[in-house]
């Protein structure tokens, strides 16, 4: 994958080799790439292109930006829209068919007798889908008891995964965590082939074996 922006001289390459890292020195510019790419992550109109062997990659499909970490939300709508889909293919499939579908059996012969309690006629779906079940149990990934790192390697994973995201975009990362749990980011996503772009507002310690760092400084030169 490449970012490229009309004000970027040369394109942003996204690869498994290194971690792309752009740094932009300049408010104006800075606040500029952010708004433009989170626009375009709420299906917004911009000026960034994403693409991919020549296609062009939809950012509010393919792209997910973290701006927020005190919010980062694993359980998100969309991810657990994701889960329960996906959690409904595994009950319909070939192992868990007949299990499922007793179980459904079961749970209408349980509210039909409960029913009777009731002075007054009742119905039901009888055909319900088991996504109705998952959100009435609030089922959820479960990580309270994770540090931010693992909450965040966690968020990639499952993300990506249940959400089709190809990329994530981090801005400031730099600014919280240390050195060795950044490096522990690093070895994470490049082991499971996940896809990070760094935007800093400053240039910080930099590492020069796995990152790609592009700066552009307070006169918008480039190197």
């Amino acid at each position: 994958m490449k970012l490229a922006h009309p004000f970027l001289d040369q394109t942003v390459p996204i690869n498994e080799l290194k971690i792309p890292v752009l740094v932009i020195e300049n408010p104006s510019f800075f606040s500029e790439i952010c708004f433009d790419l989170r626009n375009q992550c709420n299906g917004n109109e911009g000026d960034s292109v994403l693409s991919e062997n020549l296609e062009i990659l939809s950012f509010s499909k393919k792209v997910d930006m973290i701006v927020d970490y005190t919010i980062l939300d694993i359980n998100n709508g969309k991810v657990i829209k994701g889960l329960y889909e996906n959690i409904e293919k595994l009950s319909n499939g070939e192992e868990w068919y007949i299990k499922t579908q007793k179980f459904k059996v079961e749970l209408n012969n349980f509210l039909e007798n409960l029913f009777y309690g009731i002075d007054f006629p009742l119905n039901h779906d009888y055909d319900f889908d088991l996504s109705k079940i998952l959100k009435a149990v609030e089922c959820k990934f479960d990580i309270d008891q994770k540090t931010f790192t693992e909450k965040l390697i966690d968020y990639f994973s499952i993300t990506r995964d249940f959400c089709g995201v190809k990329l994530f975009v981090l801005v400031n990362l730099k600014s919280y965590i240390n050195e060795k749990e950044l490096l522990d980011i690093y070895e994470y996503v490049f082991y499971n082939k996940i896809a990070l772009l760094l935007i800093e507002n400053q240039d910080r310690k930099r590492f020069s074996d796995v990152e790609e760092v592009i700066v552009i400084d307070q006169d918008l030169c480039e190197f």
